[in-house]
């Protein structure tokens, strides 16, 4: 058996959710190829960027799961799935060893917790930021996100839409979606910050604020009267504070 996994958020969690399955029914043999770069690709996004010799290659380096790996794997789908993120920012700081990519995920994870200046996830803020300077298009702000602004591109085009919407829908909008002249393709919508968007992007609102739907991540809810989990960025630490936002109706 040989698992293919790109390093990004998604697969590895993926990943990690099998390799916690396997931990308790070890297969005979598993092998596992988990690409976090490729020589000559100046960004590497995942394996569909690459020429048919490159996955030759990547297959010819696969390397077997060993037991520790599968312990890791165990342990990492523990922290992800447990209502406190405790277990998960540990790892993240720890390393995953013998499986680096999953740790860089799990760094990367932990900055979709609300960040404690302005209550934004990354991936919130690297949008509301694409849209500082001039409206854009849905497909315009994906592609720029993926390809420049996004430090470990994750999300496929679905996830975004849904990014999207959950930034337009709070009772006060960050964004406004415009439909395009396709009213069938989401991606030709325009897209542009609203006065509210701005202002937490300039850090003088929180965005709990604008009274955003709770949300998920992993096991923990974050939303109205959950405990707040914050993430913050100086000390590359998940930190719980007292859950100050108010009530949606």
């Amino acid at each position: 058996m040989v698992s293919w996994f790109e390093h990004d958020l998604y697969d590895q969690v993926i990943l990690a959710c099998i390799l916690a399955v396997l931990d308790h029914h070890r297969p005979r043999h598993l092998d596992l190829v988990s690409a976090g770069a490729y020589p000559d690709a100046a960004r590497f996004i995942g394996l569909g960027q690459l020429p048919p010799e490159a996955l030759i290659l990547l297959w010819e380096k696969r390397k077997p799961v060993s037991p520790a790996a599968l312990n890791r794997g165990f342990a990492a789908w523990a922290a992800i799935s447990a209502p406190d993120p405790g277990a998960q920012s540990r790892l993240a700081h720890e390393g995953t060893d013998p499986l680096p990519e999953l740790g860089r995920a799990l760094a990367r994870f932990a900055r979709e917790y609300p960040w404690a200046h302005d209550g934004l996830a990354l991936s919130q803020r690297l949008v509301l930021q694409l849209l500082a300077d001039r409206p854009r298009t849905a497909g315009a702000v994906f592609r720029a996100l993926t390809q420049q602004a996004e430090p470990l591109p994750w999300l496929a085009d679905l996830m975004f839409r849904d990014l999207l919407e959950t930034l337009s829908s709070s009772t006060e909008a960050a964004i406004v979606n415009e439909p395009g002249h396709d009213n069938n393709n989401w991606a030709e919508d325009e897209v542009s910050l609203t006065d509210s968007g701005r202002d937490v992007l300039a850090g003088k609102r929180q965005w709990h604020s604008l009274g955003p739907a709770e949300r998920w991540l992993g096991g923990v809810r974050i939303g109205h009267g959950a405990p707040d989990w914050v993430w913050n960025e100086a000390e590359e630490t998940i930190e719980r504070r007292e859950n100050d936002s108010p009530t949606r109706r």
